[in-house]
């Protein structure tokens, strides 16, 4: 992750990926957004690939907790240790942004990661977006989203298909797509989000040419 920049290089002359750039790929089975919401429970891995102009990195999120008082803790491997991120009730119900990976760290805005550890009641875990960040592009509002070192706003467009592997298998989901809707050193902005009131997975964001967060798999809890 680059230190000490607000910014990201623009990127001239990219085309705004479309609805069937994103459509799934052949084979797989399609699964309903409420079988896939089903599987956000304490015990569940989600593997995030994530990239920026330093490093990509696939991070394997543990689901450690879920609970009204604390939360959602996850973990990751982070040698010699494990790294953990808390993101409160307030941040998946309400937050504005979405916490970013970048070699082993985590970053909630301008709130970094220390000894390991990252707390945050703005922003939503990687694989998520905040319920009312849902609730508002649906209902057609521009939406401010704080990712990475900076922010950018972005516009339902319409809907989609894309893939996310459970059980080591492809599935294919419907989405919601949203772009950018106005110009910024981020720009082009797509965004896919799971259409579920109370999980809004964030199947994969894409942004400034090179930077992508996306939901690569769900390893489902063991019973």
């Amino acid at each position: 992750m680059a230190s000490g920049s607000s910014k990201l290089p623009r990127v001239q002359g990219r085309q705004k990926k479309g609805a069937a750039e994103h459509a799934s790929a052949p084979g797989g089975v399609a699964r309903a957004g409420t079988d896939l919401a089903a599987l956000v429970k304490p015990g569940a891995v989600f593997a995030v690939w994530t990239s920026d102009y330093d490093a990509s990195d696939l991070y394997e999120l543990r689901m450690d907790e879920l609970s009204e008082a604390g939360g959602m803790v996850l973990s990751y491997p982070d040698p010699p240790a494990r790294a953990t991120i808390r993101c409160s009730q307030a941040a998946l119900a309400h937050g504005s942004g979405v916490v970013f990976l970048s070699q082993y760290s985590a970053v909630a805005g301008d709130t970094e990661m220390q000894d390991r550890q990252l707390a945050t009641a703005t922003h939503s875990p990687p694989f998520l977006l905040s319920r009312d960040c849902l609730r508002r592009l649906k209902a057609g509002e521009s939406v401010l989203l704080a990712v990475y070192s900076g922010s950018f706003s972005v516009k339902l467009v319409g809907s989609a298909q894309t893939t996310v592997r459970i059980h080591e298998q492809p599935v294919h989901v419907p989405v919601l797509h949203a772009q950018d809707d106005r110009e910024t050193d981020f720009s082009p902005v797509d965004l896919w989000v799971l259409d579920h009131p109370e999980w809004p997975l964030l199947l994969k964001l894409e942004f400034g040419g090179e930077c992508e967060l996306s939901l690569f798999e769900i390893q489902p809890a063991k019973a």
